[in-house]
């Protein structure tokens, strides 16, 4: 890549790494995406932009790979065949504008890589992070202020970058503003703090206040940090029968079994629980049974079974019946999809119809569910790729012009949003802003949608073509052949595509003496000038809008007996600085 430095250009060299597959096709690889490079629009030709790599695993001759400037550029770039070495042509740069490269690998036997596009900006573009996204875990209980995460990103200008936080759910995270380093503003407590973040980051650089953001993902890591605590100090059971049988639970615990010696006869003892941690914490407490005799006749019930199940209200499944215990729960596998705000379940109980009656009896119960909503679902803008491959302003429209209209929809509702232009813009200054769309629902607890896109700054003919000269002159011999070009006239046009599409014409004066290529600017003779001393013309440069500019063409026509002009010196020597203006008299 070439950066900036102050007033120099210096290159930087980009690798990239190839990943093979079966048939030992050249592929892409590289870090940040996409292909980046700037260009100073002054540059020489020859001027080193980007360096390509691919590597091919054939061995031999059919492993060499070669590179190929499928498309783009207006000819502005060409890419060297062996090296992959991107450089300038020579041909003249329009500054701020971005041209698209389209390369290619291929290796001795013809298979071809992927097109790439390597994105060139001839002026400055905004900074580039490392990653589209981060993404960090966070143990709870680390201290506020150690950094967690840095977020670097590159400066296309050498210039320094100052990070920002766009989004900062409650103010729990602050960020180094020269070096991008993440840290928390207090300790997170995993068991009483949310467990999921989302943050956006700012890069911005220079006074043209060029910027890019990222996602950060932040997630709580839960440490092993309680000590398991019963919710009684002392469990007491009384009444428990004398015939309790082996590994009946008492109190979620399992006894011995137990002898009927006296009344009241009581068993003491400590449970304790471990939890599973990396260093195992522990709990105890006392557990106290009494045994207490019962009377040992049961008496039997005519009905000895009861099953229920539900008859209405749970079309989704959402909800099952223990058929034996009549306990109603929630699905556990796929998990339930609520909907509304309650639920009205119509439950049956049937007998077993043991006493051997007509038929089973039934009655019904109505349970209604109530359901409590959570906050889950952030903001979605469901268009955001439309948005990116879509949006585009005409520059110079008025401030408050219309751009685009954004919507972002969640579970319960949607709501959408109007971009409007700020300022009015000039295509040939900047012809494209990163903008991020940020979409909060109304919850105590927020949650937050996002949408980045790009808005592309359209092309209005506001610029007329310039002559590289402000008049041309040219010494032409009296017996110049019709049909012999002799000068080329260039104009250049700063807007886009058509709009800079330049023709070139002359002066409609009689005879024609001398005409002009409307395409490639070649000034050639059309008619005999053997009879002319001097001839004056108009020459005219239009663009695709009909916006146009002239320039005066003075041709001399020299006798074939007179001599040869003679300069006044041999040589001439000048010194001139850098960052000369164009069109500066210099000798």
């Amino acid at each position: 890549m070439r950066q900036k430095q102050g007033s120099d250009w210096y290159l930087v060299r980009v690798e990239m790494t190839v990943m093979d597959v079966n048939d030992n096709v050249p592929e892409w690889s590289m870090a940040p995406v996409p292909y980046l490079a700037v260009v100073s629009p002054e540059a020489v030709p020859g001027s080193l932009v980007y360096q390509l790599f691919a590597r091919d695993d054939d061995a031999g001759d059919n492993g060499e790979v070669e590179f190929f400037l499928s498309d783009g550029g207006d000819g502005r770039f060409e890419v060297d065949r062996q090296s992959g070495q991107v450089r300038t042509t020579g041909l003249p740069l329009q500054r701020d504008r971005e041209y698209l490269l389209t390369v290619v690998a291929s290796d001795r036997l013809g298979s071809r890589s992927a097109p790439a596009t390597v994105s060139v900006v001839a002026g400055p573009r905004p900074p580039q992070f490392s990653n589209a996204s981060f993404t960090i875990a966070i143990p709870e209980n680390t201290p506020e202020g150690r950094p967690v995460l840095a977020t670097p990103a590159v400066s296309f200008q050498n210039e320094s970058i100052s990070y920002s936080l766009l989004i900062n759910p409650s103010s729990l995270f602050s960020i180094s503003g020269e070096t991008g380093e993440i840290s928390l503003t207090r300790s997170i407590d995993y068991e009483g703090d949310q467990h999921r973040y989302l943050l956006l980051v700012r890069a911005n650089e220079g006074l043209d206040s060029l910027s890019s953001a990222a996602e950060v993902r932040v997630v709580i890591v839960d440490e092993n940090d309680c000590v398991p605590e019963f919710l009684q100090s002392i469990y007491n059971k009384d009444g428990v029968p004398e015939t309790v049988t082996t590994a009946t639970s008492l109190l979620q615990a399992r006894t011995s079994p137990s002898r009927r010696t006296r009344p009241n006869h009581l068993y003491e003892f400590v449970a304790m629980a471990v939890d599973r941690g990396h260093a195992p914490r522990t709990g105890t407490t006392t557990v106290r049974i009494r045994m207490a005799n019962i009377n040992d006749e049961v008496p039997q019930f005519s009905q000895h079974v009861i099953t229920y199940k539900i008859t209405t209200g749970n079309d989704e499944g959402n909800f099952v019946i223990d058929s034996q215990k009549g306990l109603i729960r929630l699905r556990s596998s796929p998990p339930p999809r609520l909907q509304g705000v309650e639920y009205i379940l119509n439950i049956t109980a049937t007998d077993d119809n043991a006493s051997g009656g007509p038929q089973a009896l039934s009655s019904t119960a109505q349970v209604i569910v109530r359901v409590d909503d959570v906050n889950n679902n952030k903001p979605v803008f469901k268009k955001c790729q439309q948005y990116r491959e879509r949006t585009s302003v005409l520059e110079n429209q008025a401030v408050g012009s219309f751009v685009l209209q954004v919507q972002a929809v969640d579970a319960d509702e949607g709501s959408n949003g109007v971009i409007l232009t700020a300022r009015k813009f000039d295509r040939e200054r900047q012809r494209e802003y990163a903008v991020t769309v940020t979409a909060t629902d109304q919850a105590t607890a927020p949650l937050i949608g996002i949408c980045q896109l790009n808005i592309l700054i359209l092309d209005q003919n506001d610029n007329s073509p310039k002559f590289e000269n402000l008049r041309y002159e040219y010494f032409l011999r009296e017996d110049t052949m019709i049909g012999t070009s002799f000068l080329r006239v260039a104009a250049h046009d700063d807007d886009f595509s058509t709009n800079a599409a330049v023709t070139y014409s002359m002066s409609d004066e009689q005879p024609e003496y001398l005409r002009v290529n409307p395409l490639t600017g070649w000034v050639f003779v059309n008619q005999p000038i053997s009879q002319r001393t001097y001839i004056t013309r108009e020459i005219v440069a239009t663009d695709g809008g009909n916006r146009s500019s002239s320039v005066e063409l003075a041709v001399t026509i020299t006798n074939v007996k007179n001599q040869p002009p003679q300069w006044e010196r041999e040589s001439y020597d000048v010194v001139i600085p850098e960052n000369t203006f164009r069109d500066t008299p210099i000798v």
